[in-house]
């Protein structure tokens, strides 16, 4: 076997559903680590596609962030299309950077539905 791994297209995208998963419940790598009984840098190289998920662990993963399994798996039919922007892109984006953390965080600890409608419409003035 060579000593360099070539990361495969769905465990990439698996991977980036587990971070969204696990940031939209609210849990920390080491949260979940603990969880799955792994190092949080195994839930790194989860989230990257790096390493692939056992499906044992999926299973705990789907029952902590309370998606079904089959949830992870709903964006792997069009890794062969094509890279056009699709909604679940801008979401895995946002998910991927620290400031959209912050921003998901804090969205989500504003209760008031009119509240939120009214900061999503600032932000989209902003961009206007």
């Amino acid at each position: 076997m060579s000593g360099s791994k070539k990361t495969d297209q769905v465990d990439v995208s698996v991977g980036q559903r587990i971070r969204e998963a696990r940031i939209a419940s609210g849990l920390s790598q080491t949260q979940l680590a603990n969880a799955l009984g792994v190092a949080f840098q195994q839930v790194q190289k989860y989230e990257t596609g790096f390493n692939r998920v056992a499906p044992s662990r999926l299973v705990v993963i789907a029952k902590m962030t309370g998606r079904d399994v089959d949830w992870f798996f709903s964006d792997t039919a069009g890794v062969t299309r094509s890279k056009s922007p699709q909604r679940g892109d801008a979401i895995s984006e946002l998910a991927a950077s620290r400031e959209g953390q912050r921003l998901a965080r804090a969205f989500l600890a504003v209760k008031s539905a009119k509240l939120r409608s009214a900061f999503v419409n600032l932000l989209e003035g902003m961009l206007a």
